[in-house]
């Protein structure tokens, strides 16, 4: 217990130390930080499509897919396609879909599940254009390269490559020695970034297959990655309570930037790269600036956040938990009049 007091001290001293002003936003600060969406499902992944419109998360009840529309709330598609089985005897059910991904057009749309199947979906119709023989592993991270025309996912502690118009798999890189819990494409280059349970972070040269970087400064296991929208850097978190910047060019450790917060869950840039969002087990989201790391805004889930999101626009932010909120943000200065029902009365968010 002493040493946990200790942990706990340091951590708050560094972000003392850190010049980070941190602003918190809840129902008696702020009139829009309020949950929007109530899934009634708890979520595990969260995207926003291209065009903004639409808002897809994944789900363990059912292993289902929820389709809705950011502008009116409303739920329009439930997509089941993974499989979902549960045991009256035991109580306990498996299969959930752990990511979602729209494709950089908006006409598909890329779920992976526990149950190891790989699925595309088609955004106009809401039915399967392609769903890959089941992997051997967890899909726990899903993607669409830059163009459109690739997908990766975590398989196991493999990094898994289709082909999107044939659902044929391309190759597998093989690096990390545990689960891989997180991938991210560059935008600008052909790279692309895994994290793991082996506290490594691997840049693949997606052509070649070929290790060009590995990041292992974490401490523990790396719960998921994004790359700059230039392609110039990467940020990481995981089971460790920083979130840490990384330079693609040479692997250096730019910047580790403390959080009281503990275990990160999610993290990603806005479309400007100015600005990463995180969110965190013990419920918190965090809005960081990075141009200064002096601002750091703040509001809370009532439970684990899974998934973060940014609007192609930057203009929204998302966050869903495990106990089926998802929640909608107005980056300027998170006070925008968002105001949407949900499947339940809404409520003012606590």
């Amino acid at each position: 217990m002493n040493y946990l007091k200790l942990f706990l001290m340091f951590v708050v001293f560094a972000v003392l130390c850190s010049g980070l002003s941190v602003s918190s936003y809840s129902a008696e600060t702020n009139a829009a930080a309020k949950f929007l969406i109530e899934s009634q499902r708890p979520v595990f992944s969260v995207a926003i499509s291209p065009d903004s419109k639409l808002l897809a998360a994944g789900h363990d009840v059912n292993a289902s897919i929820s389709i809705w529309d950011t502008t009116t709330g409303k739920e329009l598609q439930t997509l089941k396609g993974h499989s979902y089985s549960y045991s009256p005897q035991t109580g306990i059910s498996e299969g959930l879909v752990n990511s979602v991904a729209f494709s950089p057009d908006g006409t598909m749309l890329v779920s992976g599940g526990s149950d190891g199947n790989i699925i595309i979906w088609n955004t106009a119709r809401w039915d399967i254009l392609i769903k890959t023989p089941r992997i051997a592993g967890v899909a726990a991270s899903t993607g669409f390269s830059p163009d459109g025309k690739v997908i990766a996912a975590g398989n196991g502690t493999l990094v898994s490559l289709w082909d999107v118009a044939t659902g044929k798999k391309l190759k597998d890189f093989k690096g990390h020695s545990m689960g891989v819990n997180s991938i991210a494409f560059s935008p600008r280059e052909k790279l692309l970034a895994s994290g793991s349970s082996d506290r490594t972070i691997i840049v693949w040269d997606i052509v070649t297959g070929e290790k060009l970087l590995i990041l292992d400064g974490q401490s523990r296991s790396v719960q998921s990655v994004d790359i700059s929208p230039d392609g110039k850097s990467l940020i990481s978190g995981g089971n460790y309570p920083n979130l840490m910047l990384w330079d693609l060019n040479n692997g250096a450790l730019l910047k580790m930037i403390p959080s009281a917060q503990g275990m990160v869950m999610s993290v990603k840039y806005n479309p400007a790269g100015d600005k990463i969002m995180a969110g965190f087990r013990n419920g918190s989201v965090t809005l960081l600036d990075l141009k200064t790391v002096s601002r750091r805004t703040e509001f809370t889930h009532k439970n684990t956040v899974n998934s973060v999101a940014f609007s192609p626009d930057g203009k929204m932010v998302a966050s869903g938990d495990i106990s089926g909120r998802i929640i909608l943000w107005s980056v300027e200065a998170l006070g925008g009049s968002l105001a949407y029902p949900s499947r339940r009365p809404a409520q003012p968010y606590e």
